[in-house]
């Protein structure tokens, strides 16, 4: 896992957080260039993962959160 985030772009406004099993990746809204970067790297991260025969779910959320690179976060659903 840490391979591929470290294959991430690093000028961006990207925050991403691994914590027991979840990753958390987030960016301002404004930044709309993110949004193609972001589902190419979900692509890349889920393509690896199947690769290596591990299969995995979660979600895409929309909305509020606070998060930075000290490993904080928290959110409506994150509670």
């Amino acid at each position: 896992m840490k391979e591929v985030v470290s294959r991430m772009s690093k000028e961006t406004t990207k925050v991403v957080t691994q914590f027991s099993d979840a990753i958390v990746v987030s960016f301002i809204e404004k930044d709309v260039k993110e949004i193609p970067q972001f589902l190419s790297d979900t692509h890349r991260l889920v393509a690896t993962l199947a690769n290596k025969n591990m299969l995995c779910r979660g979600a895409i959320s929309y909305g509020l959160l606070y998060h930075d690179e000290d490993f904080r976060t928290c959110s409506c659903g994150c509670i």
